[in-house]
C-alpha cells in the first residue's frame, strides 16, 4: 500500500536535533507523489519547504535520532534509490524550510 502525502506523521512534531535522509527535490507535489508511488517502497515520505524563494517537493527516506543513523540509513538505502544521492540535514533545517512556506 503507497503511503499518500496527506498520510504522512506531521515532521513539524519532531525533535529538532534528529536528523533527516532527503533523496529528491521536485517542482511540484504531483512530481513527489509520482516519485513515491514508482519507487514502490511505502518508507518514503514528503515535505515541502521553500529554500531562497522557490517551492520544492522533497522525498524524505526516513527521519532519524543521530546524524550517524542517518548516514547508515543513507548507506543502506534501497538498490532502487542508490543514484540518488542523499542529502543528510538537521531536522531543524528542513522544519525551518517547511516553517518558510507558510510563513510566507
Amino acid at each position: 500500500m503507497q503511503q499518500s502525502l496527506d498520510a504522512i506523521p506531521s515532521l513539524r512534531d519532531l525533535p529538532a536535533d534528529h536528523w533527516a535522509v532527503q533523496l529528491i527535490a521536485l517542482g511540484s507535489k504531483a512530481e513527489l507523489q509520482a516519485f513515491i508511488d514508482a519507487q514502490e517502497l511505502d518508507v518514503l515520505s514528503g515535505a515541502t519547504i521553500r529554500v531562497k524563494g522557490r517551492i520544492y517537493y522533497v522525498a524524505l527516506l526516513g527521519v532519524y535520532p543521530s546524524r550517524l543513523a542517518a548516514e547508515q540509513a543513507a548507506a543502506a538505502r534501497p538498490a532502487s534509490l542508490q543514484r540518488y544521492e542523499p542529502y543528510i540535514r538537521s531536522m531543524a533545517s528542513l522544519q525551518a524550510a517547511m516553517a518558510a512556506v507558510t510563513d510566507a
